[in-house]
C-alpha cells in the first residue's frame, strides 16, 4: 500500500502497478503487456543495472514517466461495470 516501486517479473502485477499509478520496473527482457510501457508506469529493465538505477533515481525525483495515459478498463470501476452487466440480464 506504501510502495513507492514493484520490481517485477509478472505480467499480471505490471498491469495492476499501472492501473494502480505505481512505477514497475520489470526484470525480463520482453512484456505480455505492452500496453503497461506505452501508456503505464512500467519500463523493461531485463538485466540491465544502469538502467535500474536510473529508474530508481527518477522515481526518487519524481520525474518518473510524467506523461503516462490512463490504460483503458484499468480504472478501479471493473466491479460496477460487472455489476451493471448482471442487472441489465436479470
Amino acid at each position: 500500500m506504501n510502495a513507492e516501486v514493484l520490481v517485477t517479473d509478472s505480467g499480471g502485477l505490471q498491469k495492476e502497478t499501472s492501473a494502480l499509478g505505481l512505477p514497475s520496473l520489470t526484470i525480463r527482457e520482453n512484456t505480455v503487456r505492452p500496453i503497461t510501457i506505452s501508456n503505464g508506469k512500467n519500463t523493461l529493465i531485463g538485466s540491465n543495472w544502469k538502467l535500474f538505477q536510473k529508474c530508481i533515481n527518477e522515481i526518487r525525483e519524481g520525474s518518473y514517466l510524467k506523461n503516462t495515459t490512463q490504460i483503458h478498463y484499468c480504472d478501479g470501476k471493473t466491479g460496477v461495470r460487472i455489476l451493471d452487466v448482471l442487472n441489465s440480464i436479470s
